[in-house]
């Protein structure tokens, strides 16, 4: 129980009686929360060589995006990166600064409450700092990054993956973190930014990333 905890890179809990979809196309009218859940099976469903998490330079930033909302990565265990990647003209930026995860084997019966237990116990949201996005050099709102825990989520591993697990189906999983919505960015040449730190109970790590982004007219 509670092996397969993987630090990334944060809004209210939503009750989720079916399981997410990956192909379903979130909507800006979706919480952070319900975002974040469908960020980790765009993010967790994609295998080691071909992961935005891992991507040292963009070029599997593309990869399994669907829908008005475009998922940005940030680094497997913290550490700095800078990418390069085009996003369609009209959509908006999903990404988390800090977030930590939890999953568990289907076959474990681990129960929710547990899930949730071991999530609170690392204090995700006292123990953040230093969060900053910053868009061509100018900080974005604070309202932009929020802090969410997420609704459990059902989630597909594919050999090779992220977790270095077994490939098969995991439930119950769920996140807490800190994430940033940017709406509506304008055609053209960006540069984003996104740092965080984390010191808990357990372990520690920051983050520092950036994006060289072209949005298509």
């Amino acid at each position: 129980m509670f092996k397969r905890l993987l630090t990334l890179m944060a809004a209210t809990a939503l009750a989720v009686s079916t399981p997410l979809s990956a192909s379903a196309a979130p909507t800006v009218e979706q919480s952070y929360s319900s975002l974040a859940a469908r960020w980790w099976i765009w993010a967790g469903s994609q295998p080691v060589p071909t992961n935005p998490l891992v991507d040292k330079t963009g070029k599997d930033c593309a990869n399994g995006q669907t829908g008005n909302i475009w998922f940005l990565a940030g680094v497997s265990g913290g550490g700095d990166v800078s990418r390069t990647c085009t996003v369609p003209g009209g959509s908006d930026l999903f990404f988390p600064v800090i977030n930590i995860v939890d999953i568990e084997a289907k076959a474990d019966n681990v129960s929710t409450g547990a899930v949730r237990k071991l999530l609170a116990g690392l204090k995700v949201e006292s123990g953040t700092s230093n969060l900053t996005v910053t868009l061509d050099g100018k900080a974005i709102g604070p309202d932009v990054i929020r802090y969410e825990e997420s609704p459990f989520f059902t989630l597909t591993l594919p050999k090779n993956n992220i977790f270095r697990s077994p490939a098969g189906v995991y439930e119950p999983c769920a996140d807490n973190g800190y994430y940033a919505l940017i709406r509506g960015v304008t055609p053209g040449e960006h540069t984003l930014n996104f740092t965080g730190t984390y010191k808990g109970t357990l372990f520690e790590f920051s983050i520092n990333a950036t994006y060289h982004l072209t949005v298509t007219g």
